[in-house]
């Protein structure tokens, strides 16, 4: 297990039904620059930048009300601004505790390649009015036909 969390590429982390962190894996460490283990045993208060914590925490509330998984995109500005792709969900303990696990996916390049196709695209290709194409159905032009073209790239 840790071996694969110290590969992941995203920041992952597990925190108990008291909101302490109890696992973080390196990439964690990293994006929140935060010296190595001592993240373990805080609060998000303690370790995330102000500006996230309503968030956070909100969204931890919503992982253990609903006991399902939540999923959002945000920005953190520090040396370098990242777009991250968030998910927390609940885990449940043996004794029937709600733990939050999460991932954080940089995004950052994904955001780029949109950028670029946003600014490439004439003003007729920028609306979202769905048009009907020759196989009968209908396709979004815009923000949906980007997005099928950069799954197309990878």
């Amino acid at each position: 297990f840790r071996a694969f969390m110290s590969a992941l590429p995203a920041a992952a982390w597990i925190k108990d039904e008291d909101g302490r962190y109890v696992f973080i894996n390196r990439r964690f460490e990293q994006l929140w620059c935060v010296p190595e283990g001592s993240a373990l045993g805080q609060l998000d208060r303690d370790v995330l930048p102000a500006e996230l914590l309503p968030l956070m925490l909100d969204t931890d509330a919503r992982v253990r009300r609903d006991q399902a998984a939540v999923q959002f995109e945000g920005r953190i500005l520090q040396e370098e601004a990242q777009d991250l792709l968030i998910t927390a969900f609940p885990i449940l303990t043996q004794s029937g505790a709600i733990h939050i696990g999460g991932i954080a996916t940089d995004i950052s390049e994904r955001r780029r390649a949109e950028v670029m196709l946003d600014q490439s695209d004439d003003d007729d290709d920028k609306t979202t009015k769905p048009r009907t194409n020759i196989g009968g159905g209908t396709e979004q032009r815009g923000s949906a036909r980007r997005a099928r073209q950069y799954d197309d790239q990878i």
